[in-house]
């Protein structure tokens, strides 16, 4: 990405990022006059930041978010992250341990192969050889 466009994503989500801060204020009942004034302009500046604040803001919304993060077994859901990153090292494991035979499988396969390749050359030169010996004693 061009650095105009990474530095132009970059203060959006540093305004985002502020605005998110202003609704929870808000929410809170902790922001300053300066701060309660930002946050009308930002809401006045457009429908669909009214609609978004509107819903973020809705008490029914804040209470069903709450009780769903009570709900969360935290706890529960690192055992099983844990779990699966166990299971990843035990498969990465697994794969290592396959390819090195393999690997030593590949290389075998590929050095009979050059082999046989060679010694057929070989062959057909020593009778090529062989053929103009038989043909220069019939002369």
């Amino acid at each position: 990405m061009k650095p105009d466009v990474d530095d132009n994503i970059s203060k959006q989500v540093q305004r985002a990022y502020h605005i998110s801060g202003l609704i929870a204020g808000f929410i809170k009942r902790t922001l300053t006059l300066a701060e309660q004034e930002e946050l009308d302009e930002w809401i006045s500046a457009s429908d669909a930041n009214m609609k978004m604040f509107g819903e973020l803001a809705d008490e029914k919304n804040i209470a069903a978010f709450l009780a769903a993060f009570e709900r969360a077994d935290t706890e529960a859901a690192l055992a099983r992250v844990h779990q699966r990153f166990l299971e990843k090292k035990r498969t990465r494991k697994i794969v290592r341990y396959a390819a090195i035979p393999a690997s030593i499988i590949i290389i075998i396969v590929g050095l009979f192969l050059f082999l046989d390749k060679c010694t057929a050359r070989s062959k057909k030169s020593d009778l090529r050889i062989i053929k103009q010996e038989k043909s220069s004693l019939s002369k």
